[in-house]
C-alpha cells in the first residue's frame, strides 16, 4: 500500500514539473533553445521517476524475499510484478502526453526550417541533423521506451535473481 501511495505522490509531482516545462510550448511558437531546454527536463524527469520507482520495486522485492527467508510471513511473489506493472503504468500516464508535446513542437520547428517537399540534399542532412540535435530520431524513441519501461524491466530482472 505504501509503495503505491509513494508512487502517486512521486509521480504527481514530476507530473507536475513536466507539465510546466510544456506550458511554454503551447502558448507559443517553439524556438530551438526552448526545445533543447524542454528535452533536457524531460530526460531528467524522466530519469529521476524511473530510478525511484526502480528502487521502490526493488525493496519490495527485497522485503518478499526477506519475509519469506525468516517464514514469518506469506508475500507472494506476483507482488513485484504488479508493483512493476502499475509503476510502468504510472510513468507512460505521466511521460505518453508529454513526449507527444514535444515530438509535435519539434517536428514543426523542423518543418519550419526545412520543409520536406522544398529541398536539396544539403537542406536534407540539415534537417536530420537538427532532428538528431532536438532528440527526436528513431534511436532517440527507442532509449526514451527503455527507460519508461524501466520499472516492469526491473520487476521482472528482481523476480528472476530472487528465484532460488
Amino acid at each position: 500500500f505504501w509503495f503505491v501511495l509513494a508512487g502517486l505522490v512521486v509521480a504527481a509531482l514530476i507530473a507536475g514539473l513536466i507539465a510546466d516545462a510544456f506550458v511554454g510550448l503551447r502558448r507559443q511558437e517553439p524556438t530551438y533553445a526552448g526545445l533543447m531546454e524542454t528535452r533536457q527536463r524531460l530526460q531528467r524527469c524522466t530519469a529521476t521517476l524511473s530510478v525511484i520507482l526502480v528502487a521502490a520495486i526493488g525493496a519490495t522485492s527485497w522485503l518478499q524475499r526477506s519475509l519469506e527467508a525468516a517464514a514469518v510471513g506469506s508475500y507472494p511473489r506476483e507482488i513485484v510484478f504488479s508493483y512493476g506493472l502499475y509503476f510502468t503504468a504510472l510513468l507512460l500516464v505521466v511521460y505518453l502526453p508529454a513526449t507527444a508535446e514535444f515530438y509535435r513542437a519539434a517536428g514543426w520547428l523542423v518543418d519550419a526550417k526545412f520543409p520536406m517537399p522544398e529541398f536539396d540534399k544539403d537542406q536534407a542532412e540539415k534537417r536530420g541533423a537538427l532532428q538528431e540535435e532536438l532528440g527526436i530520431t528513431k534511436t532517440d524513441a527507442l532509449q526514451a521506451a527503455v527507460a519508461t519501461l524501466s520499472p516492469i524491466i526491473g520487476a521482472v530482472l528482481s523476480m528472476a535473481l530472487g528465484k532460488d
